[in-house]
């Protein structure tokens, strides 16, 4: 406190351009080493110290021993098993896009983020400093192997928690991490797994975490897919009206551009489930205009494609074509897995 005092009277009397630069660094210091005290070194706060998941020190692994069996098939959390055998990466391209160019975040929080992939995007393309949640340590092992984010130093870095936010042990990290408050917080087709007694905490974490933008989407009743409980599946409205009742604003144009461009690989969930919600501080206005990086592209739903009755094959190719670009190595598993010369 005595140094912050100082280099604030240094400003206020005024030096020489030497003297002000000095007082920047200062400045910054002071500001990095409280920051230090309440993260740490990795970026990462105390509270959530004991789920942070590290890379390996080896660059490169043997991914299949980190696949586990195959898990969830009747609600919770998925092992790496699970998310490639049943569905492979998954993909949503150009919906990474809209996170990424059409909301710009400088920091993301994704509650149940699976494999990682779209959490990595984001650390990638917007520079971004991603947390991503799974519970399965396993599968967390996992992405921060394959991902090159998590072994940023930044800018765009991504740190992965291994952390159950509903277990007791867990909860003293979740209330840090709705304190810190994210630019971006995302939580996609994962609310249909968690027991419905849950949901209550869940709204309030992603309500609490979020400082700009929620983008959600959840199973509809009698959605087809790996571990669904029926008590937990609510359709788009019931879903838009939970988090306006927590205090969030519904943005339908930008629902709409979301929906588009992750409509032809993701038709089946997101084109019905996706929805977008600002904070009430966000002076953000909804708009029906996409983002130059979305609307010169068919697969992302924004051109109309002259070949219709070819559009689901077209747009998968395209969407695997970006998943082997991207993270080489996970590709390969999954294609290990699928044609099951990697057993799990």
């Amino acid at each position: 406190m005595v140094k912050a005092f100082s280099v604030l009277i240094t400003i206020l009397v005024g030096h020489s351009r030497a003297d002000v630069t000095m007082v920047r660094r200062e400045a910054r210091e002071i500001h990095e080493h409280m920051d230090e005290k309440a993260t740490g070194s990795d970026g990462v706060a105390q509270e959530c110290a004991a789920f942070n998941v590290l890379p390996p020190s080896e660059r490169h692994v043997d991914l299949s021993q980190l696949l586990g069996k195959l898990r969830g098939e009747a609600g919770g959390e998925w092992s790496a098993c699970t998310h490639l055998r049943e569905y492979g990466l998954n993909f949503a391209p150009f919906l990474a896009r809209f996170l990424t160019y059409q909301l710009q975040p400088a920091t993301m929080l994704e509650f149940g983020s699976g494999l990682g992939t779209t959490s990595d995007f984001v650390a990638r393309f917007a520079e971004a400093d991603v947390t991503s949640i799974e519970p399965d340590r396993a599968l967390s092992q996992l992405v921060v192997s394959v991902h090159p984010e998590a072994r940023s130093q930044g800018p765009g870095r991504l740190h992965q928690l291994a952390v159950n936010i509903f277990d007791e042990g867990g909860e003293k990290c979740a209330a840090s991490l709705a304190a810190k408050k994210f630019d971006l917080v995302t939580s996609f087709e994962v609310a249909e797994h968690i027991p419905h007694k849950y949901h209550g905490e869940l709204v309030r974490f992603l309500t609490e975490s979020t400082k700009k933008w929620l983008v959600f989407s959840a199973a509809r009743p009698g959605q087809i897919g790996t571990g669904h409980l029926d008590a937990s599946m609510l359709d788009h409205a019931a879903w838009v009206k939970i988090f306006q009742d927590a205090g969030l604003v519904y943005m339908p144009l930008l629902t709409k551009i979301s929906i588009r461009s992750a409509w032809y690989p993701r038709a089946y969930d997101f084109g019905t489930n996706l929805m977008v919600f600002k904070h009430p501080s966000n002076e953000a206005v909804d708009t029906k205009e996409p983002h130059e990086m979305l609307k010169h592209y068919w697969e992302g739903g924004f051109m109309d494609n002259k070949e219709p009755q070819d559009t689901w094959n077209r747009s998968h190719e395209f969407m695997t074509g970006v998943e082997s670009s991207l993270w080489p190595e996970l590709s390969q598993l999954s294609k290990q897995v699928q044609d099951k010369s990697v057993e799990c």
